[in-house]
């Protein structure tokens, strides 16, 4: 709206409403004096543009979302801890302290766990002990068994026996868009669905809710919620929202918060590469390609668009025998599942 003219355009039509018989040429004083403020006037356009875009919450971006947002009611939501446990091996009577920190590793980046209670190793030699991630955010959610080191426990072996959860990253400016725009777009009041919907969006790590009225008879209802990665949310964030709902609930209404359930879709190919490449060289590359898809099939899975995302994934040059399915079920058709199910990547076997 604002750039549709650039420096050029903006000095030529200055030097075109200067009256008078004067040296307009490149290099004359009049020319001289109209060159910087031009490149000055394009600069604005492009400041004006931003300005523009900043008003709406469409289009705004960064600190301006937030800014939006607040005139709805609706707030950014933090980045939450992973939360686990860590057992440690070590001898009887060896302190663990807390605010002890212990090292590990998470896709490639190195991830600071923090022991949050204190205690001692018995005579077994074994002890468990909870800990929450440092930084919080998405990353710090360590599978179980991660290796471990910790300057202060030397000589301890350091693992967690069940996997970190409920690390949640930083709101993201589109789940944050929208959020506001549900409240915006959608008619929520006295209870409705879309009330129930973004309620439980309001909860950190909860971006899609499906809400289901008289789910079990008269005043009741069913609210199947799913976190930001398009899985099942954990039971923390599950009570969590069970708990906003309740305060913000009509009277009367009896409501059941339940995590989306997971069902694992498989997938086996036999596939064409190209450059030499071996099967094991792309296998996480087309996992990611059918999660992508899977993450907005809805209630069906097409064989048609399973193929389509092996087919894209770089390096395939063509496939054949594809066949899909869950429960052990395998096929060429397409596969349903219900509104609480949501579909996952499962076992994917590639020759």
């Amino acid at each position: 709206m604002y750039t549709d003219r650039d420096k050029d355009q903006i000095l030529s039509d200055m030097l075109e409403s200067v009256q008078g018989d004067v040296d307009k040429r490149e290099g004359s004083v009049v020319y001289d004096m109209l060159a910087p403020p031009s490149e000055e006037i394009e600069l604005l356009q492009h400041v004006l543009e931003a300005v523009s875009e900043n008003g709406f919450i469409d289009t705004a971006q960064m600190e301006y979302v937030d800014l939006r947002a607040m005139e709805y009611g609706e707030y950014r939501k933090t980045a939450e801890q992973a939360k686990g446990w860590l057992l440690i091996a070590d001898k009887a009577g060896r302190e663990i302290n807390i605010d002890t920190v212990v090292m590990t590793e998470h896709d490639g980046e190195p991830i600071a766990l923090q022991i949050v209670e204190y205690n001692v190793v018995p005579e077994s030699g074994e002890v468990t002990v909870q800990a929450v991630a440092v930084e919080p955010g998405d990353n710090g959610n360590i599978p179980a068994y991660s290796d471990m080191t910790c300057v202060d426990l030397p000589e301890a072996i350091i693992t967690n026996p069940i996997e970190f959860l409920g690390g949640v990253d930083r709101e993201s400016d589109e789940e944050l868009k929208s959020r506001v725009l549900l409240k915006v777009r959608k008619p929520i009041t006295s209870g409705n669905i879309y009330h129930y919907e973004l309620w439980a969006r309001q909860i950190a790590g909860i971006s899609q809710a499906r809400v289901t009225p008289l789910w079990d008879g008269p005043g009741t209802v069913k609210v199947t919620v799913i976190n930001s990665e398009g899985r099942a949310p954990t039971e923390e964030q599950v009570l969590a929202v069970a708990e906003h709902i309740e305060k913000e609930r009509p009277i009367g209404a009896t409501v059941s918060v339940v995590a989306i359930k997971e069902v694992p879709i498989d997938v086996t190919a036999t596939i064409e590469l190209e450059g030499g490449l071996l099967p094991e060289d792309i296998q996480e590359a087309i996992e990611q390609s059918i999660a992508e898809y899977l993450s907005e099939a809805g209630t069906e899975i097409r064989y048609s668009q399973i193929s389509r995302a092996i087919l894209r994934t770089e390096g395939v040059k063509d496939y054949d025998d594809v066949q899909i399915g869950a429960d052990g079920i395998m096929g060429n058709d397409n596969v349903l599942i219900s509104a609480d199910d949501v579909a996952i990547v499962g076992q994917v076997t590639l020759t």
